[in-house]
């Protein structure tokens, strides 16, 4: 199964349903048959422009830009499918390396479920924080999305702009830095790109010079297991009323499926924090691998694996050579021998028993 097939694999390909910002590598293109409106913060015109002025936009891929139908930030999604007179029809929301950047999380799951039809499904795929420029920064808590929803925050926070100056990753190989690295990599080659200083001074000048400016950063920083607690906390809490389907891991992100719940979350106070626990040892496992120890560990583990694959194998080759012998003439030939022999130590043994 293909990355667009994990993304797709829930939803209905005759439905009606939103991408959100697809710009040239849209999921669902309307030219596969799907029924599908595209949203974005720039027109149609300007979203070639970009990607023609844009060295890392593959040439052919331009042609894939669609018309933008629904103009507008994701924060606002509901806003704007209700304008468009779909709200509570979609069958499907599609959302690509999208949710990261969103300021208010909570009301943008909030308005998700507005969007969404009564069986409608959101379908996300998120970087995995140990498999992208995110990797030394702390996942998102509960807390953080709480603030941003009391404060019904608009762009990212001071602190979050920070952080991805201060901590911005890249993998070192042969001394260059790289642009992406997968989960898994030898965390030894991970280290911040930039200067801790510099990195103060271009966010201290943002902050002072250009405080009304929205500089695009991660504002929510995940793996697998702290996005899944986190959704089903806001779930079990009443502040959002989307049910998770599921979530699969990929090479450096990995792949949300809520679906709109038809009620209240019925789960009880016992189950959910059985629930809850379990999430948090799993985010402790998920956090492990970028740890340089797990990584001697191991090597060190390979090692025991080698030498035990070593041993089996002289074993075996043992084995083999008293099988052979078992089999000669001379076994055969002196098998009345090692009779009386045992017949002998079992009469010894009676005597002085």
């Amino acid at each position: 199964m293909d990355r667009k097939q994990r993304i797709t694999k829930h939803l209905l390909q005759s439905g009606r349903g939103v991408e959100i910002g697809p710009w040239f590598n849209p999921i669902v293109p309307k030219r596969e048959g799907y029924s599908t409106l595209v949203l974005d913060v720039f027109e149609y015109d300007e979203l070639r422009r970009r990607a023609q002025s844009d060295p890392n936009v593959p040439r052919d891929k331009i042609q894939d830009i669609e018309p933008v139908d629904l103009l507008g930030s994701s924060s606002e999604l509901h806003q704007l499918v209700e304008s468009a007179g779909l709200a509570g029809q979609l069958d499907f929301i599609v959302s690509s390396h999208n949710v990261e950047h969103i300021p208010d999380l909570i009301r943008f799951l909030q308005g998700c479920s507005k969007a969404l039809n009564e069986s409608g499904v959101l379908s996300m795929a998120v970087p995995d924080k140990r498999g992208c420029f995110d990797f030394f920064r702390p996942n998102t808590s509960l807390g953080d999305v709480l603030e941003a929803y009391r404060q019904e925050r608009k762009k990212p926070s001071v602190g979050q702009m920070f952080e991805h100056e201060s901590l911005y990753a890249r993998q070192y190989l042969n001394g260059s830095p790289t642009s992406g690295f997968n989960v898994g990599v030898d965390p030894a080659s991970i280290r911040p790109s930039g200067d801790l200083a510099q990195g103060y001074e271009t966010w201290l000048a943002r902050v002072e010079k250009m405080p009304d400016q929205y500089f695009d950063v991660h504002c929510w920083v995940f793996a697998p297991a702290s996005f899944e607690r986190l959704l089903r906390e806001l779930r079990f809490l009443g502040l959002i009323e989307l049910d998770l389907i599921e979530t699969e891991s990929g090479p450096g992100e990995f792949y949300v499926h809520l679906r709109r719940a038809s009620g209240p979350c019925t789960i009880t106070a016992d189950q959910f924090a059985a629930i809850r626990l379990d999430l948090l040892r799993r985010e402790q496992d998920e956090a492990c691998i970028t740890a340089l120890r797990y990584k001697s560990a191991q090597e060190g583990n390979e090692e025991d694996k080698g030498e035990v694959q070593r041993l089996s194998r002289e074993c075996a080759r043992l084995r083999d050579l008293v099988e052979e012998y078992r089999l000669s003439s001379s076994w055969r030939i002196t098998a009345p021998l090692r009779t009386l022999a045992l017949r002998s130590r079992q009469m010894l043994s009676r005597l002085h028993g």
